[in-house]
């Protein structure tokens, strides 16, 4: 009997190359419009089988962010092909309309948001391997009445065939319904004052519990009190009770029930590099407290001083009340308050849940900063407090890094 050819012999794919499509773009393109259109069937290759896995994670409602509706998301991308693929860019399309782009994603942005387990050093990381696999962080701004039922994502790919050159290869995969906006509304976990924060630097951790990974701080939040001056911190950076923010009040973002507490963790000194307590799956989060706000949602605050906590397991909580107060325990280097909502698992064990939206009532966001603004802040313990604007918002989530002041 004859030899057969593979159907996915470079020979073929080399003939494939020539129906590729696309040139590069920006690092980000929103879409400034969105009409009605047919609808569209995503195109396959001419080959029998796909090579490429192609799915998104958990899905999270829409939040309002600076009057906009964004899609926070995770997609998950695994080569089922036994040449390596390079990855160069992820398109988001409309089916109704598959000649504009909502958003380009280019190999750039992909090099700092693409996540890959197990990966060691940064060298080809847009590069998977056969049976590797990658997570990419996306995230897309909707303006109103401009928000499309559903999407797809179409990659723009190298086949790369040892001693050939690339084959560009485009796949429309992971088609996508857009999930509904969020109605969830809390009241801030701090008091009334000006708060450093960060809301983009935890997106990409992830965690694995029981073998299930999970997103559980996709909208996570680092808060740190500004004093009246500008300053972080009296006279020097260390120790723990010269900061402004060290010993504030938390309180209950809403009504709920205590479902998990942890205390006795205690604190790192803000001048040594090394933490108090060896990191560990227990121990990241700290001094920390659950709350269940309803509808399997519950409210983390990580990092609290040890001793402070005077809500028990089982005990109900009203809105605004004092539950325990800000520390620098786990795995953090200064004091501050981390918190996020994640849904509620079986465990009631921290970062077990995925993580999900959330607005505040009402803010004012007096600044934003670049994470680089942000890291001078923490370096020299003073933000420029005549640089702050008038910027009040009512039920959004904060944008990028800045100052909030909550009244």
């Amino acid at each position: 009997m004859a030899r057969r050819e593979s159907l996915l012999s470079p020979a073929l794919l080399f003939a494939l190359a020539a129906c590729s499509t696309g040139t590069e773009v920006g690092e980000i393109r929103p879409a400034s419009d969105l009409n009605v259109a047919p609808s569209y069937k995503l195109k396959s290759l001419p080959i029998p089988i796909e090579i490429l896995e192609a799915r998104t994670g958990f899905l999270p409602p829409l939040v309002r962010v600076e009057g906009q509706h964004r899609l926070r998301y995770e997609l998950v991308l695994a080569n089922a092909f036994h040449y390596p693929l390079k990855l160069k860019r992820i398109d988001i399309v409309d089916p109704k309309q598959t000649d504009r782009i909502l958003y380009s994603f280019d190999s750039s942005y992909l090099e700092k948001h693409l996540l890959r387990p197990g990966l060691r050093g940064e060298d080809g990381i847009l590069n998977l391997g056969a049976n590797q696999y990658g997570i990419a962080y996306l995230q897309l701004d909707f303006a109103d009445g401009h928000i499309p039922g559903e999407f797809f994502h179409r990659l723009a790919v190298d086949v790369l065939i040892p001693e050939k050159k690339p084959r560009s290869l485009t796949l429309e995969l992971a088609r996508t319904s857009v999930p509904d906006k969020s109605q969830l509304v809390i009241a801030p976990p701090v008091q009334a004052g000006i708060w450093l924060y960060e809301s983009e630097s935890h997106w990409v951790d992830r965690e694995l519990t029981e073998g299930r990974p999970s997103s559980a701080q996709r909208f996570a939040i680092d808060f740190v009190k500004i004093g009246d001056s500008g300053a972080l911190f009296n006279d020097e950076q260390g120790p723990n009770l010269n900061y402004v923010t060290y010993g504030e009040p938390l309180l209950a973002v809403s009504d709920g029930q205590v479902i998990a507490v942890t205390d006795g963790i205690i604190e790192n000194d803000p001048a040594k590099d090394e933490l108090a307590v060896p990191g560990s799956r227990k121990t990241i989060t700290g001094n920390y407290i659950m709350l269940d706000i309803g509808n399997d949602v519950v409210a983390v605050y990580a990092h609290l001083k040890p001793g402070s906590l005077t809500v028990k397991v089982g005990e109900q909580v009203s809105r605004g009340d004092v539950i325990g107060l800000l520390g620098n325990s786990g795995n953090s280097d200064l004091p501050h308050l981390h918190f996020h909502l994640e849904t509620r698992t079986d465990i009631n064990l921290s970062l077990s849940g995925e993580g999900i939206p959330y607005q505040f009532h009402r803010f004012n966001q007096a600044a934003i900063y670049t994470a680089e603004e942000v890291e001078k802040a923490y370096a020299t313990g003073r933000v420029e407090i005549d640089s702050f604007r008038e910027n009040r918002r009512a039920n959004e989530f904060p944008a990028k890094n800045g100052v909030l002041v909550f009244e």
